[in-house]
Protein backbone atom coordinates (compact mmCIF):
# COMPACT_ATOMS: atom_id res chain seq x y z
CA UNK A 1 0.00 0.00 0.00
CA UNK A 2 1.41 3.63 -0.72
CA UNK A 3 2.16 6.08 2.10
CA UNK A 4 1.80 9.46 0.63
CA UNK A 5 3.62 12.14 2.50
CA UNK A 6 2.87 16.05 2.88
CA UNK A 7 5.67 18.40 2.92
CA UNK A 8 4.43 21.57 4.81
CA UNK A 9 5.69 24.96 2.84
CA UNK A 10 4.49 27.59 0.80
CA UNK A 11 2.58 25.89 -0.35
CA UNK A 12 2.19 22.19 0.87
CA UNK A 13 3.49 19.44 -1.60
CA UNK A 14 2.77 16.05 -2.06
CA UNK A 15 4.52 13.20 -2.52
CA UNK A 16 4.02 9.36 -2.31
CA UNK A 17 5.78 5.78 -1.35
CA UNK A 18 5.10 2.39 -2.14
CA UNK A 19 5.70 -0.06 -0.08
CA UNK A 20 7.88 1.92 2.47
CA UNK A 21 8.07 0.27 6.08
CA UNK A 22 6.38 1.64 8.67
CA UNK A 23 9.06 2.03 11.31
CA UNK A 24 10.64 5.24 8.83
CA UNK A 25 7.02 6.69 9.02
CA UNK A 26 6.61 6.51 13.06
CA UNK A 27 8.13 9.42 13.98
CA UNK A 28 5.97 11.81 11.75
CA UNK A 29 2.39 13.04 12.79
CA UNK A 30 -0.65 11.82 10.57
CA UNK A 31 -2.71 14.11 9.54
CA UNK A 32 -6.49 12.94 8.92
CA UNK A 33 -7.27 14.42 4.95
CA UNK A 34 -11.01 13.80 5.35
CA UNK A 35 -11.48 17.22 4.43
CA UNK A 36 -10.28 16.40 0.84
CA UNK A 37 -12.13 15.45 -2.68
CA UNK A 38 -13.27 12.32 -2.85
CA UNK A 39 -10.59 11.61 -5.42
CA UNK A 40 -7.93 12.52 -3.27
CA UNK A 41 -9.63 10.21 -0.28
CA UNK A 42 -9.56 7.70 -2.99
CA UNK A 43 -6.06 7.97 -3.84
CA UNK A 44 -4.63 8.38 -0.71
CA UNK A 45 -6.30 5.49 0.57
CA UNK A 46 -8.05 4.42 4.37
CA UNK A 47 -5.57 3.85 7.52
CA UNK A 48 -6.28 2.62 10.98
CA UNK A 49 -4.69 5.46 14.02
CA UNK A 50 -4.04 4.26 17.16
CA UNK A 51 -3.70 6.74 20.17
CA UNK A 52 -2.62 5.27 23.07
CA UNK A 53 -3.55 7.00 26.43
CA UNK A 54 -1.28 6.81 29.29
CA UNK A 55 -3.13 5.34 32.52
CA UNK A 56 -2.97 8.30 34.83
CA UNK A 57 -4.21 8.68 38.84
CA UNK A 58 -6.98 10.66 39.77
CA UNK A 59 -5.34 13.45 42.36
CA UNK A 60 -8.73 12.89 44.76
CA UNK A 61 -8.87 9.27 45.05
CA UNK A 62 -5.46 8.15 43.74
CA UNK A 63 -7.28 5.71 41.96
CA UNK A 64 -5.40 4.57 38.65
CA UNK A 65 -7.37 5.21 35.85
CA UNK A 66 -6.92 3.28 32.13
CA UNK A 67 -8.60 4.43 29.62
CA UNK A 68 -9.18 2.79 26.05
CA UNK A 69 -7.08 3.34 23.04
CA UNK A 70 -8.44 5.93 20.52
CA UNK A 71 -8.96 4.46 16.70
CA UNK A 72 -9.77 6.87 13.72
CA UNK A 73 -10.04 5.12 10.99
CA UNK A 74 -9.75 7.66 7.73
CA UNK A 75 -7.47 9.16 4.46
CA UNK A 76 -4.19 9.79 6.51
CA UNK A 77 -1.56 11.39 5.45
CA UNK A 78 1.90 11.79 7.48
CA UNK A 79 3.30 15.29 7.59
CA UNK A 80 7.04 16.34 7.35
CA UNK A 81 7.34 19.49 9.11
CA UNK A 82 10.79 21.74 8.23
CA UNK A 83 10.27 23.25 11.41
CA UNK A 84 10.68 20.42 13.62
CA UNK A 85 13.96 18.25 13.74
CA UNK A 86 12.77 15.00 14.50
CA UNK A 87 10.84 15.34 11.03
CA UNK A 88 14.13 16.51 9.46
CA UNK A 89 15.72 13.92 10.41
CA UNK A 90 12.92 10.90 9.95
CA UNK A 91 13.06 12.66 6.53
CA UNK A 92 16.76 12.21 5.44
CA UNK A 93 16.44 8.32 6.94
CA UNK A 94 13.56 8.23 4.66
CA UNK A 95 15.62 9.29 2.04
CA UNK A 96 18.65 7.42 2.59
CA UNK A 97 16.43 4.10 2.89
CA UNK A 98 14.55 5.31 -0.82
CA UNK A 99 18.20 5.86 -2.34
CA UNK A 100 19.17 2.59 -1.17
CA UNK A 101 15.99 -0.15 -2.55
CA UNK A 102 14.20 2.46 -5.17
CA UNK A 103 13.26 -0.17 -8.27
CA UNK A 104 16.01 -0.39 -11.17
CA UNK A 105 14.85 2.07 -14.02
CA UNK A 106 13.19 4.58 -11.76
CA UNK A 107 15.59 7.74 -12.01
CA UNK A 108 15.70 9.84 -8.70
CA UNK A 109 16.45 13.68 -8.14
CA UNK A 110 19.75 14.59 -6.17
CA UNK A 111 17.04 15.78 -3.62
CA UNK A 112 14.00 13.71 -3.16
CA UNK A 113 11.51 16.74 -1.95
CA UNK A 114 11.97 18.35 -5.59
CA UNK A 115 10.11 15.58 -6.45
CA UNK A 116 7.10 16.25 -4.87
CA UNK A 117 4.57 18.08 -6.58
CA UNK A 118 2.64 21.21 -5.31
CA UNK A 119 -0.78 21.49 -4.18
CA UNK A 120 -1.78 24.65 -5.76
CA UNK A 121 0.07 26.97 -8.04
CA UNK A 122 0.17 29.51 -4.67
CA UNK A 123 -0.59 29.68 -1.37
CA UNK A 124 -3.89 31.83 -2.02
CA UNK A 125 -5.54 29.31 -5.05
CA UNK A 126 -7.20 26.31 -4.59
CA UNK A 127 -5.94 22.78 -5.03
CA UNK A 128 -5.38 22.14 -8.92
CA UNK A 129 -2.90 19.00 -8.19
CA UNK A 130 -4.23 15.87 -9.41
CA UNK A 131 -3.66 12.79 -7.92
CA UNK A 132 -2.40 11.45 -11.16
CA UNK A 133 0.41 13.75 -11.23
CA UNK A 134 1.77 12.44 -7.72
CA UNK A 135 5.04 11.11 -8.19
CA UNK A 136 4.75 7.76 -6.24
CA UNK A 137 8.72 5.98 -6.07
CA UNK A 138 8.52 2.61 -6.43
CA UNK A 139 10.94 0.70 -3.71
CA UNK A 140 11.47 -2.85 -3.54
CA UNK A 141 9.43 -5.43 -1.54
CA UNK A 142 11.77 -5.84 2.03
CA UNK A 143 10.50 -7.58 4.87
CA UNK A 144 10.61 -5.68 8.08
CA UNK A 145 12.09 -7.20 11.50
CA UNK A 146 8.73 -7.72 12.67
CA UNK A 147 7.33 -10.00 9.62
CA UNK A 148 10.43 -12.42 9.87
CA UNK A 149 10.30 -12.65 13.98
CA UNK A 150 6.60 -13.21 13.79
CA UNK A 151 4.12 -11.60 15.70
CA UNK A 152 5.82 -9.68 18.29
CA UNK A 153 3.58 -7.76 20.80
CA UNK A 154 4.27 -4.36 20.90
CA UNK A 155 5.32 -2.92 24.56
CA UNK A 156 2.36 -1.86 26.79
CA UNK A 157 1.75 1.59 28.55
CA UNK A 158 -0.85 -0.56 31.03
CA UNK A 159 1.18 -0.65 34.83
CA UNK A 160 0.96 -3.81 36.47
CA UNK A 161 -1.41 -4.59 38.73
CA UNK A 162 -0.66 -4.93 42.29
CA UNK A 163 -2.40 -7.33 44.65
CA UNK A 164 -1.57 -5.02 47.63
CA UNK A 165 -3.38 -2.11 46.31
CA UNK A 166 -6.34 -3.53 44.65
CA UNK A 167 -9.94 -2.87 46.77
CA UNK A 168 -11.64 -6.52 47.51
CA UNK A 169 -15.28 -5.11 47.72
CA UNK A 170 -15.15 -3.48 44.14
CA UNK A 171 -12.00 -4.53 42.78
CA UNK A 172 -10.86 -0.93 42.11
CA UNK A 173 -6.61 -0.51 41.27
CA UNK A 174 -5.14 2.22 42.99
CA UNK A 175 -1.32 3.23 42.48
CA UNK A 176 -0.69 2.59 46.23
CA UNK A 177 -1.19 1.46 49.61
CA UNK A 178 -2.55 4.90 50.66
CA UNK A 179 -4.54 5.37 47.71
CA UNK A 180 -6.42 2.46 48.51
CA UNK A 181 -6.56 3.04 52.31
CA UNK A 182 -8.18 6.62 51.51
CA UNK A 183 -10.66 4.69 48.88
CA UNK A 184 -11.74 2.12 52.16
CA UNK A 185 -12.18 4.56 54.36
CA UNK A 186 -14.53 6.96 52.10
CA UNK A 187 -16.27 4.20 50.32
CA UNK A 188 -16.39 1.37 52.46
CA UNK A 189 -16.49 1.89 56.35
CA UNK A 190 -16.43 -0.38 58.97
CA UNK A 191 -20.19 -0.92 59.86
CA UNK A 192 -20.36 -1.42 64.25
CA UNK A 193 -23.07 -3.38 65.09
CA UNK A 194 -24.53 -3.50 68.62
Amino acid sequence: MKQVLRLVGMPDKIIAFDELPEDFLSELEMQNEKAMLRYWKDFIGTRKRTIQIKPYVDPMTRQLIKCEPIVEESPFTWVVDWEINSNVDAWSRICAYVRQNVQEGFRLLDKIEDMAKPLAPNVSEQITLEPEDVVIIPLKKVESKAETSGNVPAPSLVAESKGDSTCVECNREFANKHGLFIHRKKRHPEKISV
